[in-house]
């Protein structure tokens, strides 16, 4: 039978197996009497050990860094939906405050015809065309001769007088405000008692007239709505004096007076 030639002898394989064989021998018999291999196995372990280290410190590094650029998605992430829910509530709030402002009005409105004195029928209306911004044109609202509003009907809300209803239909009516130059409202003067007539100037502001310059008028005074010659209620408020002057003759006075009421910033009225 033929010999394997890792078996054969003088094959340097089979001498490299013997010397391998001894070695180990060798090995073993140190380890369990001598342990003179100790210190150098101390040694090798550490320098295999920092070895280890420092093989697995640039791995080390690079999970650290991925792990902080994953979570600088996530935080960023986080921020952008943060930013967004906080812009969403903001939106909400503003919406809120919008709301809570009209309820405001409304129970403003609610506690004027709730008034002994305001003994007749009412009617609420929203704004559906805003005014523009040079006051001279109408503005319409979204109640008609279906809710029983007629030409000439007082429109006010809680701070005092709007204007005067000059046109209906079946399910929208026009605003003829004081500010235009195409409106005018006989009124008194709380102060004095005096009695006389407001006109539009086509801008945020009306002008007292014909009154003569010794009239008793003063910046500040209030101006209420008079029922002189008919389709007005007396008793709202319609503006307060801001100027007094003289005109050229000297004959009258040049009396500007601020609305109570800014038709830019209506939503709701009441229609009398």
């Amino acid at each position: 039978m033929k010999q394997h030639r890792l078996f054969q002898k003088r094959s340097p394989k089979f001498i490299w197996l013997i010397v391998l064989a001894l070695l180990s021998l060798a090995l073993w018999l140190d380890d369990q009497y001598f342990h003179s291999l100790y210190r150098v196995r101390i040694k090798s372990w550490r320098w295999f050990n920092g070895l280890e280290s420092s093989l697995n410190k640039p791995i080390t590094y690079l999970k650290e860094w991925r792990y902080i650029w994953k979570t600088g998605l996530e935080l960023n992430t986080s921020a952008r939906e943060l930013k967004e829910q906080q812009m969403y509530l903001e939106a909400q709030s503003a919406r809120l405050a919008a709301v809570y402002q009209e309820y405001n009005q409304l129970n403003q409105l609610l506690n004027l015809t709730t008034d002994r004195t305001l003994k007749r029928r009412w009617t609420a209306a929203r704004l559906n065309a805003i005014p523009r911004a040079n006051f001279k044109d109408r503005f319409i609202i979204d109640k008609g001769s279906r809710k029983l509003i007629t030409e000439g009907a007082m429109v006010i809300t809680s701070r005092g007088v709007v204007g005067k209803i000059e046109q209906v239909s079946a399910n929208s009516s026009v605003v003829l405000p004081l500010v235009s130059q195409d409106s005018i409202i006989p009124i008194k003067i709380l102060r004095t008692g005096r009695k006389g007539f407001c006109a539009g100037s086509g801008y945020n502001k009306l002008e007292l007239i014909d009154v003569p310059a010794s009239a008793d008028v003063k910046p500040g005074d209030q101006l209420i709505s008079s029922d002189i010659g008919g389709g007005w209620i007396a008793g709202f408020l319609v503006g307060t004096v801001k100027t007094v002057s003289h005109d050229q003759d000297k004959l009258f006075l040049r009396i500007e007076v601020q609305p109570a009421v800014d038709i830019l910033e209506l939503n709701t009225v009441l229609v009398l």
